[in-house]
């Protein structure tokens, strides 16, 4: 047998252990649940980790059709883009919900997905992956109010006038947390026009790639005739009209069916920090989400109560939805709830009781789902208890690395169990 039969065989295989088992009679007494075991900490609400849906549930069924399609018959590609602050810029919370649906069923890593060198822009780089670089370069984010920059998805750029610029994109493969990812296509999004130095490929031969450029939507693609793990690009000024280069984010992608879990995150940024992102539309075309999964209000929520309009919270992130569809109509959405926090490290910040109300008033009006991080967590105050625990960091803002972990396999169970009710009412 070959590679694909042995998997479809095994897909099939755990649909029928799905279906006559289940979920429920899977899971031991003493952790939560199948198929990740967690470990029982008396402050976590284990019983409130559900995905709601607040309205019609035809986007996410249509979604989950594409995961039956990529985990049951190995065919197509699925995209899932989650967005936030800090929380998603670290790629833990994201990196451990990635390995989670790419590692759920054999052979469904597509590939890494849309990334960013913020090591070029001098801040903290997801650990997965790795960068080497050489010359000048300066940044901008969307974070930054006071500049007037172009920015993409990913709400960073970088840019340079040295000649003498390039830079490596390489994978760490020393621990099983991350996964290994081939590629055999490169989009780089970056400034084309006139102005703009010329990118050539320096680690593979000439003869192993090909290059399509596609102006309308800002990206030059480099299709390889084998895969690779190593892409380094240099940056080559070859007429005086050539000045400068402005780097928006790049995909590692495959030709293998599976999923891409896209994770983008500035820290600090909020529901306006990507309001401010004028190429959004033309990169979410090149992405196309079948999910996007809003992790952003930490920071539109980090201030007292009488200073957090919940009105203004909810047009914002409305005008952002709208943009997202007016390009990606069929999305499915799911908004996540801030994590509980405090406010100065002194106060507990009650303004995530506001933000749950304008997420679940959105969540009805486009038909989108809500999960409850917040409640999960504990309720108001438990960001101490998770800090006690090892699991939260001293600001009661950001989790450790564990807790990420621990989050993100609460996120990927609640999920899941949605999936089940799909596949039991699919083979009804």
């Amino acid at each position: 047998m070959n590679r694909k039969e042995i998997n479809n065989l095994f897909l099939h295989t755990l649909l029928f252990v799905f279906l006559m088992v289940g979920f429920h009679h899977l899971r031991a007494q003493t952790v939560y649940p199948y198929p990740y075991h967690f470990p029982k900490y008396p402050f976590i609400q284990y019983d409130s980790n559900k995905v709601y849906y607040a309205a019609d549930s035809a986007k996410w069924e249509q979604f989950f059709t594409k995961l039956d399609s990529v985990y049951f018959f190995g065919k197509g590609q699925v995209n899932i883009l989650q967005m936030g602050g800090s929380h998603i810029q670290a790629d833990i919370w994201s990196s451990r919900l990635r390995r989670n649906f790419q590692t759920l069923m054999p052979g469904c890593d597509a590939g890494r997905g849309l990334i960013f060198p913020m090591k070029i822009a001098k801040t903290n780089n997801p650990y997965s992956f790795d960068v080497k670089y050489t010359g000048e370069w300066d940044k901008c984010k969307n974070v930054e109010k006071n500049k007037n920059c172009t920015l993409g998805l990913t709400g960073m750029q970088v840019f340079t006038s040295d000649t003498n610029a390039s830079f490596t994109i390489y994978f760490r493969t020393r621990e099983y947390e991350y996964l290994n990812y081939p590629f055999n296509h490169v989009k780089l999004f970056y400034n084309i026009d006139t102005t703009s130095f010329d990118v050539e490929i320096t680690n593979v031969p000439a003869n192993v790639y090909s290059v399509r450029i596609n102006p309308e939507l800002g990206y030059q693609e480099f299709i390889f005739n084998r895969y690779i793990d190593t892409v380094s690009f240099k940056l080559v000024k070859h007429d005086s009209c050539q000045q400068n280069f402005t780097l928006y984010g790049l995909t590692l992608e495959s030709d293998l069916p599976g999923i891409y879990y896209h994770g983008v995150g500035v820290n600090g940024a909020s529901v306006p920090s990507y309001l401010r992102c004028n190429e959004l539309e033309k990169q979410l075309q090149v992405i196309k989400p079948d999910l996007v999964v809003f992790s952003i209000g930490i920071n539109d929520a980090y201030m007292t109560q009488s200073e957090f309009i919940p009105e203004e919270f909810y047009q914002n992130y409305d005008s952002l939805i709208q943009r997202i569809h007016s390009v990606s109509p069929n999305t499915a959405i799911l908004f996540t709830n801030n994590n509980d926090s405090y406010y100065k490290r002194r106060f507990p910040n009650k303004n995530v009781l506001k933000v749950r109300e304008q997420m679940l008033l959105l969540a009805k009006k486009y038909n989108a789902a809500f999960w409850d991080m917040f409640q999960v967590m504990g309720g108001l105050g438990s960001i101490y208890q998770w800090q006690q625990a090892g699991l939260a960091k001293k600001d009661k803002i950001h989790l450790t690395t564990e807790g990420y972990k621990l989050m993100g396999d609460l996120m990927f169970s609640a999920i899941l169990k949605k999936y089940e009710n799909h596949i039991k009412h699919t083979a009804q």
